[in-house]
């Protein structure tokens, strides 16, 4: 009887191996299916929760939650539509519901120039995952804040969770406010969370603030981050980010762009000072965009600075945050007549005097970078958005030029983008006339009056479409990016906003619009509001080649290397391998996903029919 059944055995399990799987779920009761068994996980470490299970591997499963205990009851118990699968090891990575990619590495761009010196990259950033942000408070003050986005208030006490593929950080006095200007008056809003230290005084990587920025203006979330990706190749000091999930109270609020604060004294440490702590205050000021009074041109307007004209140059050094809104003016006041003029002064003597205490060339490659991306609300087209620091601890107090915000950039942003697509870096400032601001900007024409500056400046044109800005290097990053985002894009389009300002702005993009903004190359360069992202790219690389009297190269140049991100691992198991979804992982559509001609709801009934066969082989034994 034993040899007349031997080839049932070919269906009995091998070794068996504990493993445990892990799954982020910010609200709900999470359980992992194994063909038709569903194993209720515990909590691990919130919001990650966990269940050990003895399997043989590999194996395929998938979560579902529960929500009947939560305020979104009616949803009852959700499941995933598609298996993963687990080849080996003893855990999986912080999974998360109904996301089809944990971690994927993205191809990296060329270097442009070397890195910034003294730069130290931070793990937060690692962009081949999406984190997940959870922010607790009281219920009542965050509806306020949400009611009324443009006022100024602040929430303090604020829980903050930071949840990876690898780990989980927590902090119970964070601060939340909302952040930005224009973007205040949209319906998903931006967030400013600040003073994120734990009870060991320990940091989030090496950062206690941070920005979410909601890039509601950007079908494709992706404009900002490309941004960043070629500014760090061109080696200048930029705020890095990577996206994340946003939950308040247990509600889900989107998709955002995690970004670094620019005016946070952590930040400026880590990205222009290797970590290390500043022994002296740096003087800095952020410069705004208030026509018809005043606007940052870096334009010297006389020795008064009480000048309107200075009005929209704040002071951001120092203790100025922690001061009350009397002693906070005066010293504006002070740093503008001891700082600011002076050097407003030197750069209206350039290039005469021969001498202009600035970080030229990194001033150059922000100028070249706004050029090539058509960042229409940054210096060169509005003068504003940018910050001006006098580095007090090295190279003799050299000023630095620090470019941010960047979503209005690569076809996004008025109605004459046919026309920034096609201007020359001599017609640039011509285009916008709207505002009457003329078409002088002090320190970029001063500077470009010396010789040695233009070409300069004209060679980095050409380096960057030989390099980041050359469709070959940057297409197939932006690819790499859109497929890691698009499930939660998806997702993020579905959710109701919470601002509660009366006309809040509300773009209402679709999954198509996120498609087709990524995908196009040649037919979305005809738009008067928004081109598509490859279409600029495209076009504007070959209009620069141009006017540059050169051929357009046949592909990038990586002699210099790639710019490299810092990325995250599993601190306590490092040769442990992330599960995945199954080998046809690449269909994104509601379709069954098959591995090997047999769907998944079949591989449940053959689990269902081998479990049938051992208990058939017991009895006959």
């Amino acid at each position: 009887m034993k040899i007349k059944n031997l080839p049932l055995l070919s269906f009995l399990p091998g070794v068996l191996s504990n493993v445990s799987f892990r799954i982020i779920a910010p609200k709900g009761k999470p359980s992992v299916i194994i063909g038709s068994t569903v194993y209720p996980m515990g909590l691990h470490e919130f919001p990650v929760y966990e269940v050990s299970i003895d399997i043989d591997l590999p194996v395929r499963y998938f979560y579902s939650i529960d929500y009947s205990d939560t305020n979104e009851a009616d949803k009852g118990v959700v499941q995933e539509e598609f298996d993963r699968v687990k080849e080996s090891g003893e855990e999986t990575l912080n999974e998360f519901f109904n996301r089809k990619i944990t971690v994927k590495t993205h191809p990296n761009l060329p270097k442009a120039y070397d890195k910034y010196p003294n730069f130290s990259p931070s793990k937060l950033f690692d962009d081949t995952s999406i984190s997940t942000v959870i922010i607790n408070g009281d219920p009542k003050a965050i509806k306020a804040l949400h009611k009324d986005p443009t006022s100024d208030e602040k929430i303090h006490n604020i829980e903050f969770i930071y949840a990876t593929p690898y780990s989980v950080r927590s902090f119970k006095n964070a601060t939340l406010s909302i952040a930005g200007q224009t973007t205040k008056y949209a319906s998903k809003l931006s967030y400013k969370i600040s003073n994120l230290k734990n009870d060991k005084n320990k940091e989030l990587y090496k950062r206690t603030s941070i920005k979410l920025r909601a890039e509601h203006m950007d079908p494709t979330y992706l404009r900002d981050k490309i941004y960043s990706d070629i500014l760090n190749s061109l080696g200048v000091p930029c705020a890095q980010n990577k996206f994340t999930r946003v939950y308040i109270n247990g509600d889900p609020i989107g998709l955002f762009d995690l970004s670094d604060n620019v005016a946070n004294n952590r930040y400026l440490r880590e990205t222009l000072n290797n970590g290390k702590k500043f022994a002296n205050e740096n003087i800095m000021f952020k410069a705004d965009y208030y026509p018809p009074v005043a606007w940052g041109d870096l334009g010297y307007y006389g020795n008064d600075p009480y000048s309107k004209k200075y009005d929209i140059y704040y002071y951001k050094g120092g203790d100025i945050d922690d001061l009350d809104e009397d002693q906070a003016y005066d010293k504006n006041i002070n740093m503008i007549k001891q700082y600011l003029i002076p050097f407003l002064k030197e750069i209206n003597e350039y290039p005469k005097s021969g001498s202009l205490n600035l970080d030229i060339e990194m001033f150059l490659k922000y100028m070249a970078m706004e050029f090539v991306s058509g960042a229409v609300d940054n210096y060169w087209n509005r003068p504003g958005n940018y910050y001006i620091m006098k580095n007090m601890n090295s190279n003799d107090g050299k000023w630095l030029f620090l470019d941010s915000d960047f979503h209005f950039s690569f076809g996004i942003g008025g109605s004459k983008l046919s026309k920034y697509l096609s201007s020359s870096i001599n017609t640039y400032t011509s285009v916008y006339d709207e505002d009457d601001i003329g078409t002088s900007r002090p320190i970029l024409d001063n500077i470009r009056k010396n010789p040695d500056n233009e070409k300069t400046f004209k060679d980095i044109f050409i380096r960057l479409i030989n390099t980041a800005f050359h469709v070959d290097a940057l297409f197939p990053r932006i690819d790499s990016l859109a497929e890691l985002i698009r499930d939660d894009v998806a997702w993020d389009l579905t959710l109701p906003r919470v601002s509660g300002y009366s006309d809040a702005e509300d773009l209402q993009y679709t999954i198509n619009d996120f498609e087709k903004q990524i995908n196009r190359d040649d037919t979305e360069c005809d738009k008067k509001y928004i081109i598509s992202l490859k279409c600029w790219i495209r076009h504007k690389g070959i209009n620069i080649a141009s006017q540059f009297g050169i051929e357009y190269p046949d592909s990038p140049d990586y002699s210099k290397g790639v710019v490299e991100t810092l990325v995250q691992s599993n601190e306590l198991k490092e040769s442990n391998e992330s599960s995945s979804i199954s080998d046809s992982h690449q269909n994104t559509d509601n379709k069954e996903i098959t591995s090997d001609g047999i769907t998944f709801r079949n591989y449940r009934n053959i689990a269902l029919i081998n479990i049938t066969i051992m208990i058939i082989i017991k009895l006959l034994i």
